[in-house]
């Protein structure tokens, strides 16, 4: 039976030294939820009608949102309304903020009492996207994959122990793969839809798709231990990977799982 030591909570640093790389390992970061204050927006008479978002660190999308909200604030049949309670106001603005972890989502909604076009109340919610780790807006589609790549955790391979009744328990090791790849001199790629990570380096080609245990080597499939998983939008893949396709050593010093690039011989 194999049992998956997930490193969801590691983050890998690289260290060339003498040519020869080593692997450790440190703390992952964890995402804060986004600093926002609530800035208030007037009508032409100078009425406050509600209040908009302002996030700190991230000025383009700030001025993306109060364009958004000068262009919503033009459909307003009456700009001087004077009514001080914002529901009651022809028109009147309002937000949330939703963090999840590396990514979080502000929904700011236009309340209309009636306009030009429409005779009667409603409402209109602009929506945004951020990547705190890119610490920039995003669009909705790489929003809901980052999600959903929180979401997915490692499942424990539940294969019985062989006939001769063997119960040793042998461990996968489960690693980010853009760390040790970049670690190692590889390009790292993604594509969004396939859910796949592409590695280049030099004319070597390696693709490894999230989901799928087998990878392909310059067009050649090959085996691994168990299927590349995402966890907190990083595609984690068995140590012996890096063994078997990037000629990497792996070995343990105190109790810890360093991976190293061959020594030069000679």
């Amino acid at each position: 039976m194999k049992k998956l030591k997930a490193l969801s909570a590691l983050l890998v640093a690289a260290v060339l030294t003498l040519g020869s790389l080593s692997v450790v390992f440190a703390e992952e970061k964890a995402y804060v939820d986004l600093e926002v204050t609530a800035k208030s927006f007037y009508n032409l008479r100078y009425a406050e009608v509600g209040t908009y978002p302002v996030i700190a660190g991230y000025n383009d999308l700030n001025a993306k949102i109060f364009k958004d909200l000068e262009e919503a604030f033009e459909l307003a049949t009456d700009k001087f309304f004077t009514d001080s309670i914002a529901s009651s106001n022809v028109f009147a603005v309002s937000y949330a903020v939703a963090n999840e972890n590396q990514f979080a989502k502000i929904d700011v909604t236009y309340a209309y009492q009636l306009t030009a076009i429409k005779m009667e109340p409603f409402q209109v919610i602009k929506t945004y996207f951020v990547d705190k780790a890119l610490a920039k807006e995003i669009t909705k589609a790489e929003y809901d994959a980052g999600i959903e790549a929180q979401k997915a955790e490692p499942k424990e391979d539940k294969a019985a122990a062989d006939d001769k009744g063997d119960d040793k328990v042998e461990e996968v090791i489960l690693v980010p793969i853009r760390s040790y790849a970049e670690g190692l001199g590889y390009t790292v790629g993604w594509d969004n839809q396939t859910k796949t990570v592409i590695l280049t380096k030099g004319d070597a080609r390696i693709t490894v798709k999230v989901g799928v245990n087998e990878y392909l080597v310059d067009n050649q499939i090959v085996p691994l231990e168990v299927a590349p998983t995402n966890q907190n939008g990083s595609v984690y893949v068995p140590v012996s990977f890096f063994v078997k396709s990037l000629g990497a050593v792996h070995s343990e010093k105190d109790g810890v799982d360093v991976i190293s690039a061959p020594e030069a011989k000679g």
